[in-house]
């Protein structure tokens, strides 16, 4: 270890106060070290969510609920984990690194804001899921039976609708279903065609 190196070619008392005070700072570097570790890892964290298109319905990876916090949590732990690995060298501290480290004001409240962001994100993710479920007939129903219902009702019949007088769609009911159905596709198009015009 290279305190006791240092003691050892300086000549230095294991219980001199000035022996003691360089235990201390140095003690000091490694832990200011290693709070920079925690807190640059902290303000790197990088998790990607994606919402996956199945059959039974849209499913995020990893899932947005308890388990992504419980992720995140674990990550977070493992982060600090690292402050555990040196020993303390200062001989009149007591705890390890990661001890005190988690008792830092300004990583706790960074931990805070991760977790703050990650509700964020979940509410997020749960509004974005509520305005595609009203397409989800896209996927989850056949789309040759889907495209056949436009074509015959001029719209997506609801599961109560039983009996329905057939409308033939009219090129306002296209217009309408490529709005709806595409608007960021749509905005691309007439981009194009504008720059081409």
């Amino acid at each position: 270890m290279c305190p006791q190196v240092n003691r050892t070619l300086y000549g230095a008392d294991e219980s001199s106060e000035s022996w003691l005070r360089y235990l201390d700072h140095v003690d000091d570097l490694v832990q200011d070290g290693l709070f920079q570790l925690v807190l640059r890892s902290l303000n790197l964290l990088n998790l990607e969510v994606r919402l996956q298109l199945q059959e039974t319905g849209s499913v995020f990876e990893p899932a947005v609920g308890v388990g992504l916090s419980d992720l995140l949590q674990t990550i977070i732990s493992d982060v600090y984990a690292a402050a555990a690995l040196p020993p303390r060298i200062s001989v009149g501290r007591q705890g390890s690194y990661q001890v005190s480290l988690q008792q830092s004001p300004v990583l706790s409240a960074l931990e805070q804001e991760v977790m703050d962001h990650l509700l964020q994100v979940r509410e997020e993710a749960e509004l974005l899921l509520a305005g595609l479920d009203r397409y989800s007939h896209l996927w989850l129903r056949d789309r040759k039976e889907v495209m056949q219902e436009f074509l015959t009702y001029s719209r997506q019949l609801r599961p109560e609708e039983v009996e329905v007088e057939v409308a033939p769609p009219t090129l306002k009911d296209f217009q309408r279903e490529v709005r709806h159905t595409c608007p960021a596709a749509l905005t691309q198009v007439h981009w194009r065609v504008q720059g081409v015009a």
